[in-house]
């Protein structure tokens, strides 16, 4: 049973109406509070500041000369001497094929050719990348700037582009 108020002559009205007001406040109150010290600290943190301290803008920059990538070609097909033909156009543009090949049936797709590439191998992808018609790169995590171009089902690789001599990447300053 709930408590009855102190005057007697108060209406019970009223009293439910007061005491609803003092639990809604109680309520409120703290979540309020929360709310504003969380806001005051995070503008002092700087997290809710609009200005942008980092502005990305394209710019140039000179790419890696194709004699010094070292590029693996591997047919990811199953087409017949796809891999050596994309392996001699690609030396006779100046990369270093190092190793030519088919890949495990498990890694075969259909599609645009891939340039994976490391972490160290960004430039040299984009170099090889540049050669080749529609091809996508792909970063495996590896450490070296090795470059291998799987190429699997799909247009032939027969039109190569002139390899690329700067590329236009984002860069923060």
């Amino acid at each position: 049973m709930s408590p009855r108020p102190a005057a007697p002559d108060l209406d019970p009205r009223i009293w439910r109406s007061r005491r609803n007001r003092k639990l809604a406040a109680f309520l409120c109150l703290p979540g309020l509070t929360l709310g504003t010290v969380t806001l005051v600290g995070a503008n002092a943190a700087g997290l809710l500041d609009s200005r942008v301290d980092r502005i990305c803008t394209a710019s140039a920059h000179v790419l890696p000369k194709a004699g010094s990538v070292r590029v693996g070609v591997y047919n990811a097909s199953g087409v017949a001497g796809m891999a050596s033909r994309t392996a001699a156009q690609l030396a006779t543009k100046g990369f270093r094929v190092v190793s030519i090949g088919n890949a495990p049936e498990t890694r075969w797709f259909t599609g645009a050719p891939r340039v994976i590439h490391g972490t160290g191998g960004t430039d040299q992808a984009a170099l090889v990348a540049s050669s080749l018609p529609g091809a996508v790169q792909v970063s495996d995590g590896r450490g070296d700037s090795s470059v291998d171009v799987l190429l699997g089902a799909g247009p032939a690789v027969s039109a190569m582009r002139p390899a690329a001599t700067h590329s236009t990447a984002p860069a923060c300053g």
